[in-house]
């Protein structure tokens, strides 16, 4: 392979990265969402003003403030302060993402076939990957490409994952007889680097728990090809014992690093929520106590339940007459059999929420029943109206769910 041949590979990738960067600064972007969407699209741009999001100043901020994880929120915090406009923002992240998945496809494949050359064939074929990555139909769609929403950091920042999780385990996969200090840095900053992508992917949604198994299978993988060479090394006759349980120790160490940073990572940001508002829930509509009440409704056998409606009057009422604490409180009640509480405005006991929407209209319910100066107070209470229905032992519906989160299905 010639020396031209050689430079003209990662001249190709330049230019293409430009281009891509270039289409991003002419995409039009969608901004009607974040103006109709204000529980939606529009409250994660307005957690990105920081200042406003942790110093609430009305009972509105308060009572939204923890509706939606805040990754996308740091996110347009952070290009703010850089002063990168949005599109730029977007268009760079997948041109990293790009980059690492394919060394990371790269990596894992030089493990996987060790005794193969380079050839110009294969450097082609690499470079056709990338293009093919950093041109994703994904990243024009108008959900995931143009829209100012959570969405669309969510495809690069799945590519980036893959690319880390790939380079991650073919470094657990090289030769037992390489320098074990370069071995362990690379894959103590590699494992710093994934840690904290994961964490940031994971409060991109609350339903980020889809590529867990993922994440898990590629530390269980790490983990075990990890200890075959602890193993190895232990029954060595290369190194003196203290040696040995240095490097065991220091090799145990690396392959764990990924779960520290996560723990570390999970444990900051509980901390910042419990600090300004005295709960650790990163979104209160899979978290905590309200949460843990619909969990509960979801579960109850009710032949009035659908696809579309989850949580019918009926089972409310179910729940109604198991707790006293629930029913005692009249003015709460009212609430959601009147206007006041709907978005948009309507009656429980003729037109229930749909899906999943009930937790938004109990917490609009529960600010004008006075039960919602803080976070603290509504967990505090639904703590007990939870207490109430575990006791009386309603009857479950049958079937399966992957989730408390979601009402079980019969398949049979």
């Amino acid at each position: 392979m010639t020396k031209i041949t050689k430079a003209i590979f990662p001249v190709i990738g330049v230019l293409f990265s430009l281009l891509s960067i270039l289409l991003g600064l002419y995409m039009p972007l969608t901004a009607d969402f974040a103006v109709h969407q204000r529980l939606d699209d529009f409250l994660t741009i307005q957690y990105s003003i920081l200042g406003n999001h942790f110093h609430p100043s009305s009972g509105s901020e308060m009572l939204w403030a923890l509706a939606k994880p805040m990754s996308f929120s740091y996110f347009l915090a952070a290009i703010r302060a850089l002063g990168i406009p949005y599109n730029i923002a977007l268009s760079l992240l997948w041109v990293l993402s790009a980059i690492v998945a394919v060394l990371g496809l790269k990596k894992l494949y030089s493990q996987l076939f060790p005794a193969e050359k380079i050839t110009t064939l294969k450097k082609i074929l690499w470079m056709v990957v990338y293009i093919f990555l950093l041109f994703c139909p994904s990243g024009f769609d108008e959900a995931t490409g143009s829209r100012i929403y959570r969405e669309t950091i969510l495809p690069p920042t799945v590519l980036m994952l893959i690319g880390l999780m790939t380079y991650f385990v073919a470094l657990f996969m090289q030769n037992q007889e390489i320098r074990f200090l370069p071995t362990i840095c690379s894959q103590c900053i590699i494992g710093i680097i994934l840690g904290f992508v994961w964490s940031f992917f994971w409060f991109i949604k609350e339903s980020s728990i889809w590529l867990l198994p993922a994440f898990g299978s590629t530390l269980i993988v790490c983990v075990v090809l990890q200890a075959k060479r602890i193993i190895g090394i232990l029954h060595s006759q290369k190194y003196g014992m203290r040696t040995k349980k240095i490097i065991a120790v220091a090799l145990g160490f690396s392959a764990m690093v990924p779960i520290g940073v996560v723990a570390g990572v999970s444990s900051a940001y509980d901390a910042i929520n419990t600090h300004y508002y005295g709960v650790p829930y990163a979104s209160v509509r899979t978290e905590g106590e309200i949460a843990g009440f619909f969990k509960r409704l979801y579960q109850i056998d009710d032949s009035n339940r659908s696809q579309g409606i989850w949580v019918p009057w009926s089972t409310m009422e179910k729940a109604i007459h198991a707790s006293p604490t629930l029913r005692n409180n009249v003015e709460l009640i009212n609430q959601l059999t009147t206007n006041a509480a709907f978005l948009p405005s309507r009656d429980w006991r003729k037109t229930p929420p749909s899906s999943d929407m009930g937790v938004w209209t109990m917490m609009v319910a529960l600010q004008h029943a006075g039960l919602y100066d803080s976070p603290v107070e509504a967990q505090t209470f639904f703590k007990s109206v939870n207490k109430e229905i575990d006791n009386a032992h309603l009857p479950q519906s049958k079937g399966f769910t992957p989730t408390k989160l979601l009402p079980k299905k019969n398949y049979f």
